[in-house]
């Protein structure tokens, strides 16, 4: 390989791993913070878990407004009893292991559905230290819905107006993800690389094969000036 081509090359691959050590810096910018919550029935014993890689995260940080500090009474509404085992926690956790906030969800007879939420972004604070606040969920017919879709509330018809629409939603939601399922199976289960780094690349292999093409081409002229000149 001349010398040409060597230059060229390593050109090339020093361009690559400059990219792909800025791409790595990217994701690593945005690792950390939270990236889980464990959902969990005292009174069944069933539980699941979600993480910041599926859907239906962002839409349960949503359905309780988890990236806001919780506002409301520090008193426990009437409506509501005092019934560990009656009660749907959500733990949410910073690098899967660390507690950030707690939600307990009442789902009562007669008053819809109430949060009592501890909150500390920062993860120093022990949350069973601090008083729970007493909120509403943002988007109560949400919250519902993905209870039951991850199977960690049954339907029981306890919590009023919002059980037609949460049958609804929960339709929509299950279809949602079914779709999103196929998508990832068509495209092989496995998602490519960054389409920029794909070009970058591309670029870069037509960089080098072009001068080694140049380079043949001016070895094959300077040998037929030699055998005409001989």
């Amino acid at each position: 390989m001349s010398t040409l081509i060597r230059r060229g090359v390593a050109a090339a691959t020093g361009l690559l791993l400059m990219v792909a050590w800025a791409c790595g810096s990217v994701e690593a910018a945005w690792a950390g913070g939270p990236t889980s919550v464990i959902m969990v029935n005292p009174g069944s014993g069933a539980a699941a878990a979600l993480h910041t890689s599926d859907p239906r995260y962002e839409r349960l940080v949503e359905a309780v407004h988890a990236y806001y500090p919780p506002t409301g009474q520090t008193a426990r509404p009437a409506g509501v009893t005092d019934c560990s085992s009656c009660e749907i926690r959500l733990t949410w956790l910073i690098h899967d292991m660390q507690i950030w906030r707690i939600d307990r969800v009442h789902l009562t007879p007669d008053d819809g559905i109430w949060l009592e939420s501890v909150s500390d972004e920062t993860g120093g604070a022990d949350p069973f230290e601090q008083t729970g606040t007493w909120q509403r969920p943002h988007d109560p017919t949400a919250l519902l819905t993905l209870l039951r879709t991850t199977g960690v509330e049954a339907s029981t018809g306890t919590t009023g107006a919002a059980e037609d629409t949460g049958a609804a939603e929960e339709a929509g939601a299950s279809k949602t993800d079914a779709g999103g399922a196929a998508d990832l199976a068509a495209a092989g289960g496995i998602p490519g690389p960054p389409l920029g780094l794909v070009a970058v690349g591309a670029g870069l292999g037509g960089i080098v094969v072009g001068l080694a093409a140049g380079h043949l081409i001016r070895r094959r002229r300077d040998t037929e000036r030699v055998i005409l000149s001989g």
